[in-house]
């Protein structure tokens, strides 16, 4: 029993030692494949995931009700771009809020996202206002049909912005 119990605690304290010294390293912010913390290579997970707070697809024009391939880009002299829709706009899983307002008020409805691709991103938020809107009596439909971009809440959950 002694032994047992010894061992653990050894485990505990390198456990213990391995997350400050990760720690310290997410506080530098500065972090690079080979500075990697071990929890990360442990986990397979890109450290930017963590440390990305910038908001996301601000430039981006589209409505909701139409299929992704219908979003543009728009850039600052007012010009159209088509938007590339295999890009990446997130380092790992994430969880989209979506905010959805009806007659009843507004519903946050928590999307988890998988594919993060720019696709993947915008066909989930147009699948689910079409479930939603389908899902509704007539008069309930979603106000707001304007994807207004991605902004950051905490880390691994974005809000989608939506406008009129």
């Amino acid at each position: 029993m002694r032994v047992t119990l010894t061992s653990r605690v050894e485990t505990l304290e390198d456990q213990m030692a391995m997350l400050i010294s990760d720690f310290d390293l997410l506080k530098k912010g500065n972090i690079t494949d080979q500075s990697k913390p071990q929890c990360y290579k442990k986990l397979k997970i890109d450290p930017r995931w963590y440390c990305d707070r910038v908001d996301k697809l601000k430039n981006v024009s589209w409505n909701v009700r139409h299929p992704p391939e219908n979003a543009r880009q728009i850039r600052d002299d007012d010009d159209d771009l088509e938007l590339k829709l295999s890009q990446k706009v997130f380092h790992g899983p994430v969880l989209l809020l979506l905010p959805l307002e009806s007659r009843y008020g507004e519903v946050e409805w928590a999307l988890p996202i998988n594919d993060v691709t720019v696709r993947g991103v915008l066909q989930a938020i147009h699948d689910h206002i079409k479930a939603y809107e389908e899902a509704c009596e007539e008069g309930d439909e979603c106000e707001e049909g304007v994807f207004e971009g991605l902004s950051f809440c905490s880390t691994g959950v974005w809000r989608v912005d939506m406008g009129s």
